[in-house]
C-alpha cells in the first residue's frame, strides 16, 4: 500500500509520460533483480544454487524468494513486471481487457463464493 501512495504522482501524469516512466522503472527493477540475485551480493536469505543436471531446477531455485518478510529480491521480482503490465494496460484490448476488468472489479466474496460448499449465504451476502 505504501508503494501505491508513493507512486500516485506517476499515475497523475499524461498517459505517454506515465507509460514511459513505468516501463523504464519495470525494466530497471528486473535488471537489478537479475544482477543482485545472480551475484548473491545482497537480498534474499535463501541463496540459490546451480543445479548440474537441470536448468529447470536452477531457474526454480533462482526464483525461490522469501515473501515474509518481503526481501528486496521479492519486491524487485514482483514490482518490476507489474510496472511493465501497468505501462501497457491502457493499450490492452479484447477479451483480456474485459476479463481483467471483470475479475478485478468484482467483490472478493463473489469470486470466493464457489469455493464454499456449505450454504454460501453464511459466507457472503452478494
Amino acid at each position: 500500500m505504501l508503494v501505491g501512495y508513493g507512486t500516485a504522482f506517476i499515475f497523475r501524469k499524461e498517459a505517454a509520460v506515465r507509460d514511459q516512466m513505468l516501463l523504464k522503472a519495470g525494466v530497471i527493477m528486473i535488471c537489478l533483480f537479475v544482477v543482485i540475485r545472480a551475484t548473491g551480493l545482497y537480498g534474499d536469505p535463501n541463496p540459490w544454487q546451480l543445479h548440474e543436471f537441470s536448468l529447470q531446477a536452477t531457474l526454480f531455485d533462482f526464483m525461490n524468494l522469501s515473501k515474509y518478510p518481503p526481501s528486496l529480491m521479492y519486491l524487485l521480482a514482483t514490482l518490476g513486471p507489474m510496472a511493465i503490465v501497468c505501462a501497457y494496460a491502457d493499450k490492452m484490448g479484447g477479451w483480456l481487457k474485459g476479463y481483467t476488468c471483470d475479475v478485478w472489479q468484482s467483490p472478493l466474496c463473489f469470486l470466493c463464493r464457489p469455493l464454499v460448499s456449505d450454504p454460501p449465504d453464511q459466507f457472503c451476502t452478494c
